[in-house]
């Protein structure tokens, strides 16, 4: 059932087996693999089924370090979470994301990407994306050939679409509405996590309106955050009655090795000879039904050899003119289907009559799950896609300034390094080289990222990792392989905030998986 907190009474306690505090990816995830089990749920949601000003100002804060976006506009506060704005990127991490790296300070996971597959093939379909397949060799037809790239140098990797994307919060509703044993709670924003007199164990947590005219407590045996890199962390540190530097904070990790990953506009891309391989690489490709991104990459052999990080590059045609009328058509019947017409509804009419021809050969290739040819003299822009080290001074903080509940609101100082700069550079110097060898085309660095002088100019991607990493050893992370906070019997985190790594992957899909991993185990932990 769905309960909106506002039209309770104030004061109400709420007993629960498991009370998850996020309605986002995560904790619709785990609700729904829970569903059935007959372990009561809680699931509370800070906003309710749309967005609204006053519960989302909630998330204003500072930035302090590197240029990033306003906190405010970086994540979604209502039910669903930031899958409302999600735009469907789905790639699992790799095999080399979760293992010890030299070169790569506190990289490691404790378990491998091996044990998280059986999650993953789940996830792709909670997801709507194709089949857990992202090797060349998964995909390759004699109609459909990747570049030949030196595995010592290259690899490609693929990017699977959620073509509607999937929102959680819409896609999912009506299973938890009808779910007998769990309850989601709207409009209630958690401003506490009660620990008992010691700060072993959690007992519940405190909640209250955006407006504090109510207040209340749900109370469970089990507790898991799933509110994002961000406000997990946030979370913590404000529960600060009993252990006064924070929940799980004895080893001042919460807040600490804050990721993102870092996008850059990494160079111009000029084509020597028209290349269907190439094109490939050039946009998104409709495979049996799975829409297919391939990117290139350094191989795990080219991050060892070069101690770089694993940075994924792909590529952006400057010109779009010979789709104008294959585009236009998507966008005419896509306003037929919905009974929404735009302003620009007339030029699409004229752009599909006259580009006739450009259809037909799109709709052709399209229809093939095949690219036409890049030509001869294309002018592509390359977009790097970039891991980032996990770094501790790289950290959310808590500010001085409070917000309409009185908790101290965000200070974020996201940190970048040398390594991340050179990583992309690296990688695209070894991109370069493989078409230059291949008589492909020639590549052209942006002039900052070649000067050893220049700032890495990074942006964000939205991600938001790493601050309450996974690490067995309590004194570097603040979860263990279970998810389940060091020093505290019965308090989990979901979400990328436990991210030893980030890899290059958009975190989704594994988010998604890590949230199966951690309901699957607290199936066996809990007694309902």
């Amino acid at each position: 059932m769905i309960n909106d907190f506002r039209e309770m009474t104030n004061e109400t306690v709420i007993e629960t087996d498991i009370c998850i505090v996020g309605a986002g990816a995560a904790g619709i995830s785990i609700a729904k693999y829970l569903n059935g089990s007959n372990i009561s749920i809680c699931l509370v949601e800070s906003g309710g089924f749309k967005f609204e000003e006053e519960t989302q100002s909630l998330y204003q804060g500072k930035n302090v370090g590197h240029k990033y976006f306003p906190l405010d506009t970086a994540r979604l506060r209502y039910f669903g979470g930031t899958t409302n704005h999600w735009t469907g990127w789905c790639s699992p991490l790799e095999e080399v994301d979760f293992k010890q790296r030299d070169w790569v300070p506190y990289s490691g996971w404790p378990f491998t990407q091996k044990d998280l597959e059986p999650y993953y093939i789940q996830a792709q379909k909670w997801c709507n994306v194709g089949p857990y397949r992202y090797q060349p060799s998964d995909w390759e037809t004699d109609d459909f050939k990747l570049l030949e790239v030196l595995p010592e140098k290259l690899a490609t990797k693929f990017w699977q679409f959620s073509p509607a994307p999937t929102r959680f919060g819409i896609t999912y509703r009506a299973e938890l509405e009808q779910a007998t044993h769990i309850q989601v709670l709207l409009h209630a924003n958690v401003v506490e996590i009660l620990s008992n007199s010691s700060a072993q164990a959690v007992e519940g947590v405190k909640i209250s309106t955006v407006d504090k005219v109510k207040t209340g407590t749900v109370r469970a045996k089990v507790v898991i955050l799933a509110c994002g890199g961000l406000e997990n962390p946030r979370l913590l540190l404000v529960s600060n009655r009993v252990q006064t530097t924070g929940l799980g904070n004895q080893n001042d990790n919460v807040g600490r090795f804050f990721m993102e990953h870092p996008l850059v506009e990494s160079g111009k891309l000029i084509t020597l000879k028209d290349s269907k391989p190439l094109a490939y690489y050039n946009n998104i490709t409709i495979r049996n039904g799975a829409h297919l991104r391939p990117a290139l990459k350094g191989s795990e052999i080219a991050q060892q050899k070069y101690q770089i990080l694993n940075v994924a590059v792909l590529m952006h045609s400057d010109s779009q003119n010979e789709e104008i009328g294959y585009l236009a058509t998507k966008k005419f019947f896509k306003a037929l289907k919905s009974g929404k017409f735009s302003n620009q509804f007339r030029n699409d009419v004229i752009n599909m009559i006259s580009d006739l021809d450009g259809l037909a050969e799109n709709l052709y290739y399209r229809f093939r799950g095949t690219q036409k040819p890049l030509p001869n003299n294309t002018n592509i822009t390359v977009m790097s896609y970039s891991e980032q080290r996990p770094n501790p001074n790289s950290r959310v903080l808590l500010d001085t300034d409070k917000d309409q509940l009185g908790l101290p609101r965000i200070k974020l100082d996201w940190q970048l390094t040398e390594l991340e700069k050179r990583s992309v550079r690296v990688t695209n110097q070894l991109i370069g080289e493989e078409l230059g060898r291949m008589e492909l085309g020639r590549l052209q660095l942006v002039d900052w990222l070649q000067s050893e002088d220049d700032q890495f100019k990074a942006g964000g991607q939205y991600h938001h990792m790493g601050t309450t990493r996974m690490s067995e050893d309590p004194k570097q992370g603040v979860v263990d392989k279970n998810c389940r906070v060091h020093g505290l019997a019965n308090l989990y985190i979901a979400g990328s905030s436990v991210f030893a790594t980030s890899g290059n992957s958009n975190p989704t899909l594994t988010i998604v998986a890590l949230a199966m991993r951690l309901a699957e185990h607290l199936k066996k932990q809990v007694v309902s």
